[in-house]
């Protein structure tokens, strides 16, 4: 969980906060909004405004900026790393924000290149309770082959994979 200073009270003029998030390899970052939310109200967010970014290829990458009184906006990182950047001006103030983030894996994955996919956390044990689910998006016609080049998941009972399991689906399935 991570709010704005004094929050639900009134945060304070001239401030900037940067708080950075960062999760195993192989999950993403899932940030929603919790309780009162009030960050002064401006177009496109110029005076006071949360702003949240994903790290992608060594950089940070806007997702958006929030202000003004209510947000459901969800925002998703595409890589372990998430940014917040909270900053007021000198003007109004407002109550601020609760911000409630989540590990997440799985997501869509939209490439026309070969590639790896790697459970989370490889090559170490992955967690409990994982429920991981990729879309693999080609843009083009190609076709998609695969081969598991190492596999170990937890042994299953005499009546089949009923506890950790891949599965594997196309389209038309």
């Amino acid at each position: 969980e991570i709010q704005s200073l004094n929050y639900p009270s009134a945060y304070i003029n001239n401030l900037e906060c940067d708080w950075e998030i960062r999760v195993d390899s192989g999950f993403h970052i899932g940030l929603t909004f919790s309780g009162r939310f009030f960050i002064e109200q401006s177009v496109n967010c110029t005076n006071d405004y949360l702003e949240v970014s994903d790290y992608v290829n060594n950089e940070w990458k806007s997702l958006g900026r929030v202000c003004g009184r209510e947000t459901t906006k969800v925002f998703n990182s595409t890589t372990n790393r998430m940014r917040l950047l909270f900053k007021t001006n000198d003007k109004i103030i407002g109550d601020g924000f609760k911000a409630i983030w989540n590990i997440n894996c799985g997501g869509v994955i939209k490439t026309d290149r070969s590639g790896y996919l790697y459970s989370p956390g490889y090559p170490q044990n992955y967690k409990a309770s994982l429920d991981c689910k990729y879309v693999i998006d080609l843009s083009t016609t190609k076709v998609i082959t695969g081969q598991f080049e190492f596999f170990d998941l937890e042994e299953a009972s005499s009546r089949g994979c009923n506890h950790d399991k891949v599965v594997i689906y196309t389209k038309n399935s």
